[in-house]
């Protein structure tokens, strides 16, 4: 079961226990938030349990109680939204600035540190739970922040990359790794500060690795374009041509994509064409990439959408056997 349903299983039960007595209600509430406290969901089912009070509050107690509610959480997803903002509006040192703040004031408090050896991790997609579930079992323990914290440091690595600042930008890459290992967009930002640093064959084997946690169609476009500016800065030309046929299928609206086959083209025999079948096979073995989707990430999606099928969960049978579908691209 996923996180998301697991948690709206937990929410219908409590539900079930209201009685209409506002007292009642809200002394009831406030028990379910401490029973499950310390669980998996204790912080997302505290949120739920806080806004049904909310709701059953004589107005006069409301503004009291929301003004202690908007201090529940610390703010990151609005953080993100404006970095964000400003970093599509080549403004790094600006968006560096309000998440230096939002770094700071997540360090410097105990919400979301590790207790009683439960981990806290930042999973948004259901597939990044599998992924750690296959890896780890059902059994271990852990919570889900209910804030996008890896989002946070992933785009402070990017405007430190944006700044030049390769060595810190991979730091703050690996600390968004920390809390969702699944997050390509973090495996990425770090590999092209390596690249940036001009450690090449560190760089490959990093790039190498992406491919086992790119279930996304874009983060796997993102990793075989990483590997078209390896073979280009190596002067490998067919092997970057064809890795940029491979990343343009899976995101074709790539204008980095474009700009680099251009380039690329200048280099090829003239009426070069990209091989298929045998020819294929043999220069991704030459050259050491791969063709297709990490095989794992297509079993694993499938599985799952068996799994829930069986189970009678339409919705995220469909979700995964979508995910499966988008790897597969036939």
């Amino acid at each position: 079961m996923t996180p998301d349903a697991a948690l709206d299983e937990i929410i219908k039960e409590i539900k079930k226990g209201l009685t209409g007595e506002e007292e009642k209600d809200i002394a009831f509430l406030k028990e379910c938030a401490e029973k499950y406290i310390d669980t998996e969901y204790g912080e997302d089912i505290a949120d739920a349990c806080a806004k049904m009070i909310y709701n059953r509050l004589p107005d006069d107690l409301k503004e009291e109680f929301s003004e202690m509610a908007r201090g529940e959480r610390l703010g990151i997803a609005e953080c993100n939204d404006r970095a964000r903002a400003l970093l599509l509006g080549k403004k790094p040192k600006e968006a560096r600035i309000i998440l230096e703040e939002m770094i700071d004031r997540l360090e410097k408090s105990e919400r979301y540190k590790a207790s009683d050896g439960i981990e806290y991790f930042d999973f948004r997609q259901p597939m990044e739970e599998a992924l750690f579930r296959e890896a780890y079992g059902m059994d271990k323990k852990i919570r889900i922040v209910p804030e996008p914290v890896s989002g946070l440091y992933r785009l402070y690595a990017e405007s430190l990359y944006e700044m030049g600042e390769y060595e810190k930008s991979m730091k703050s890459s690996n600390k968004a790794l920390l809390w969702n290992p699944y997050k390509a967009s973090a495996a990425l930002e770090y590999a092209h500060c390596l690249r940036a640093l001009g450690r090449m064959d560190e760089y490959k084997k990093y790039v190498d690795d992406i491919f086992k946690i790119a279930w996304i169609p874009e983060k796997l476009a993102g990793a075989f374009r990483c590997l078209t500016y390896y073979y280009a800065d190596r002067e490998e030309w067919e092997a970057a041509a064809v890795c940029d046929d491979l990343g343009r299928y899976y995101n074709p609206e790539s204008d980095i994509a474009r700009k680099e086959r251009l380039y690329i083209d200048e280099h090829l025999p003239e009426g070069w064409s990209t091989p298929d079948g045998d020819r294929l096979k043999d220069l991704a073995k030459q050259y050491g990439f791969p063709l297709d989707p990490d095989e794992y990430l297509v079993r694993l999606a499938h599985s799952a959408g068996e799994a829930f099928k069986n189970a009678g969960s339409t919705e995220m049978s469909e979700y995964f056997f979508g995910i499966e579908k988008d790897l597969k691209r036939n």
